[in-house]
């Protein structure tokens, strides 16, 4: 100890104070550097001075209680009007960071030359903060140390301009945790250089404070430590606030992309382009408001020409998914080609098209189309083998001539069957004698209302499994029909029927039932089972439909959480808000709700926020192209992003290739099923298979809960 000086020391409490108060100014300054960033730049200059302001308030604050904590044996105090200078330093200084941070990059050149203006604010903060205090004789400063707390003060500024370029992104992974370690080691740095300039000061013996009476003392100490703290919370709330505003701000903007997209999805068919089933539908409706608002001698009569490829099935299995998928594509540049300007192509079903037309002679116009489809799907499609040759079967239906407008797509198909049934490869106009085909399906309706007595209806189960983890997770119930004399009826064939002649909702009841008990037998061996079942646009018009699933659950003694009840989303949209009040009553059951093909309809996005849905099932349109078409895996991003924001699980149906499944999982889809996973199974084959899945695989099935709603999944 040179005894030329007054032995100095500092309070322990200011010097966990101020350090606690530069740690806090650090964080606050780091959560403004994003703020001054403000993209559309309205906000920016306010977040920059309101941030200078509160964040240097903060540090200067910090050495000010330090200095305030000095203890040299005398009364020390601070003159308002060099501690005021002080302060503007220090403002000075948190401004330039700022400034330099709100930078698109941070160039080298910035890096070596920002610091030091910012480090000489910081010391004319520090080294003009001491000189409020009016000592006599003046303050001897230690030379090295004087040095050395200017060599912490560039290093500290260099440091915190490379953590608020880091740190400034909102969306960067772990930002919050890091965010508090840099507050923390900047906080320590402050606090470094301040005390380094402290232990340079060096006060002769018989010193005295000439502004002793000016500011000093413990109750301006805590009131400051308290004004600071208040300060700093408010400004760290507002940006909380703003923060939390731009994230909504990006997620209704987010929304409103994905909805539009799904929306042109919704009429264009995405494989080819054309538009789908509810487009032409449209336009064929448009077409006959058309004809009922004209004269009759002045209205055009309206076609509709009902395209299928011969022998398109043996193509897919002979060449694959992907080779079918071209020349579907390239059938449809083709239609288009032949059709005129103002027709309508659309792709209605895996190789159908329907085309509709509008001419005062439209039974010419129908037939020279007709012609040209035939002798341009006639021509062989390259890229596939060494060329492949395709012919077509084309119905034409006219209106006034073969019904009214709505009727003409049904009996345009009648035609293009009989077309078929000819030897395909021509074209036919619907007649009278082709409704034999209506008696058919009158005969297979009548089959099917006893096919539930005679036990030819049966469930299958096709599995669904976590993409990461590929461990199964539940199981979707599918009903089969086998006929004793036409063996697998397709459900595309009778499930629509069973729809247009009121069976489907006592074939609903009975899945209901089924599912449940079969879930009763599984829980009874040891298997916890979760089942989902389809459930009609007709079920969701009965009232009584929540009594039955109860009734079901009861019955059967299982839990409500095993059952999945999935909803298209074109019969959810049907009647909003009438079957929003039904499914709230199927939610507080217990069931989990799932949106079924969804991207098929006409939904927005928004309404799923309103809906007690726990889970959204892609379509598999929004599946098949994903690895091979940039865009279709766009939208599948947008869908899955935005389902998981609205804490939605994902299910991805229709999953095929080993590649498929391999983008849907970096895509963070939840649950895939498809082919890729299991083709429908009977019930007693699940559970082999199960076993022999988890053998191959390595995986447990799924016992614990997906990563948005409980659930039971199957279990051991």
């Amino acid at each position: 100890m040179d005894p030329r000086f007054i032995p100095t020391s500092n309070d322990p409490w200011a010097v966990a104070t101020s350090y606690l108060i530069a740690a806090f100014a650090s964080y606050v300054a780091i959560d403004l550097a994003r703020r001054v960033r403000d993209r559309d730049g309205r906000l920016a200059p306010w977040w920059w001075a309101g941030g200078a302001f509160a964040m240097r308030t903060g540090v200067w604050s910090m050495h000010f209680m330090a200095m305030l904590g000095f203890e040299a044996g005398l009364v020390i105090g601070f003159a308002p009007g060099k501690t005021l200078l002080s302060w503007l330093s220090a403002v000075l200084a948190g401004a330039m960071a700022l400034a330099v941070s709100a930078r698109p990059r941070l160039s080298p050149r910035t890096l070596v030359l920002a610091p030091f203006p910012i480090a000489a604010a910081i010391l004319v903060m520090h080294y003009g903060g001491m000189a409020a205090a009016e000592m006599v004789p003046g303050i001897a400063w230690d030379g090295p140390l004087v040095a050395a707390s200017a060599g912490v003060a560039l290093a500290t500024a260099a440091a915190a301009l490379l953590i608020f370029f880091h740190l400034r992104e909102p969306q960067r992974a772990g930002r919050w945790s890091l965010q508090l370690g840099a507050a923390l080691v900047m906080g320590l740095a402050i606090t470094a250089v301040h005390f380094t300039g402290m232990a340079a000061v060096r006060l002769p013996v018989g010193s005295v404070c000439m502004s002793g009476d000016s500011l000093r003392g413990l109750g301006l100490q805590a009131l400051t430590g308290t004004l600071t703290f208040t300060l700093l919370g408010a400004v760290l709330l507002a940006s909380i606030a703003d923060a939390r505003r731009r994230s909504e701000g990006r997620l209704r903007s987010s929304l409103q992309a994905a909805d539009a997209k799904l929306q042109r999805l919704a009429f264009v068919d995405a494989l080819t382009g054309l538009p789908n089933r509810a487009l032409f539908y449209d336009r064929l409706q448009h077409a006959a408001s058309q004809q009922a608002d004209q004269a009759p001698a002045s209205r055009p009569r309206v076609a509709v020409l009902f395209v299928d490829l011969d022998g398109f099935k043996p193509i897919n299995d002979a060449y694959g998914r992907a080779a079918g998928d071209a020349l579907l594509r390239e059938a449809a540049a083709r239609l288009q080609q032949a059709a005129r300007a103002g027709d309508t192509v659309a792709r209605i079903a895996s190789d159908e098209f329907v085309l509709l037309l509008e001419d005062q002679d439209a039974a010419a116009a129908a037939l020279r189309l007709a012609d040209g489809v035939l002798l341009a799907l006639q021509r062989p499609f390259g890229g596939i083998g060494p060329g492949v040759n395709l012919s077509c079967s084309v119905g034409i239906a006219l209106h006034p001539d073969h019904g009214a407008v709505a009727d003409l797509v049904a009996r345009a198909e009648a035609a293009m069957v009989a077309a078929k049934r000819s030897g395909g490869a021509r074209w036919a106009v619907y007649d009278g004698q082709m409704a034999s085909d209506v008696a058919e399906q009158v005969t297979l309706q009548q089959e099917l209302r006893g096919a539930l007595a005679r036990g030819e209806l049966s469930l299958h189960y096709q599995p669904k499994a976590h993409a990461a983890s590929g461990a199964v997770d539940s199981v979707e119930a599918l009903m089969r029909w086998q006929h004793p004399q036409r063996g697998w009826v397709s459900p595309a064939l009778f499930i629509p029927l069973a729809e247009r002649f009121g069976l489907i909702g006592a074939l609903g009841d009975w899945v209901i039932d089924e599912a449940c008990a079969q879930i009763a037998r599984w829980n009874a061996a040891g298997r916890r089972c979760q089942v989902a079942i389809n459930l009609s646009a007709q079920q969701l018009r009965q009232s009584e439909l929540p009594a039955r699933v109860a009734g079901a659950i009861q019955r059967h003694g299982i839990e409500a959480l095993q059952l999945v009840l999935e909803i298209t989303e074109t019969a959810m949209m049907e009647n909003l808000a009438e079957q929003g009040a039904l499914l709230a009553e199927l939610a507080a059951l217990g069931v989990r709700l799932s949106i079924d093909d969804f991207g098929t309809g006409y939904s927005s996005l928004a309404y799923l926020r309103r809906l007690p849905v726990h889970q959204l099932k892609l379509d598999l349109s929004l599946v098949q192209d994903i690895d091979r078409d940039a865009d279709a895996c766009a939208v599948l991003h947008a869908v899955v992003q935005l389902a998981h924001a609205l804490r939605l699980e994902v299910v991805a149906e229709g999953v095929e290739t080993a590649e498929q499944a391999r983008i849907l999982r970096s895509q963070a889809c939840d649950l895939l099923q498809g082919w890729h996973i299991a083709r429908p199974m009977p019930a007693p084959q699940l559970l082999p298979w199960l076993e022999q899945h988890e053998r191959e695989h390595g995986v447990r099935a799924a016992a614990v809960a997906p990563r948005h709603e409980p659930a039971t999944g199957i279990s051991r």
